[in-house]
């Protein structure tokens, strides 16, 4: 008998538009957000994500895999969490675009929780 592996489930929510910016991941394709969390993950993993945006109440869920690991080290200022990358779907595409129009005007020399 073999076990399907199902897709881990987390949630974040993103409280203004400055925490949106250190966590949105323009570099990768599709785009991607950093979730905080202190599970462990394995890059690649396939992840569930309910994404809470600035000024809104509504949850908007994005699939997506691991693409980016901070582990839990003390000698930074970066959190401890993953980065996931959105799948190609429309409504992560659509919620990509919603998060660039939100961050558009806003300068991009504040560092990140990535990069």
């Amino acid at each position: 008998m073999s076990s399907i592996q199902r897709p881990s489930i987390i949630s974040v929510v993103l409280t203004d538009k400055h925490e949106l910016y250190k966590s949105y991941m323009s570099f990768l394709k599709n785009g991607g957000l950093f979730v905080p969390t202190s599970r462990l993950f394995n890059l690649q993993d396939e992840v569930f994500v309910f994404v809470t945006l600035p000024d809104e109440v509504e949850r908007r869920p994005v699939s997506g895999k691991v693409a980016w690991i901070s582990p839990n080290v003390h000698t930074t200022a970066r959190p401890q969490g993953i980065g996931v990358q959105f799948m190609d779907t429309p409504e992560n595409d659509s919620l990509r675009t919603q998060i660039e129009v939100l961050l558009a005007g806003i300068a991009a020399d504040q560092p990140t929780h990535t990069m």
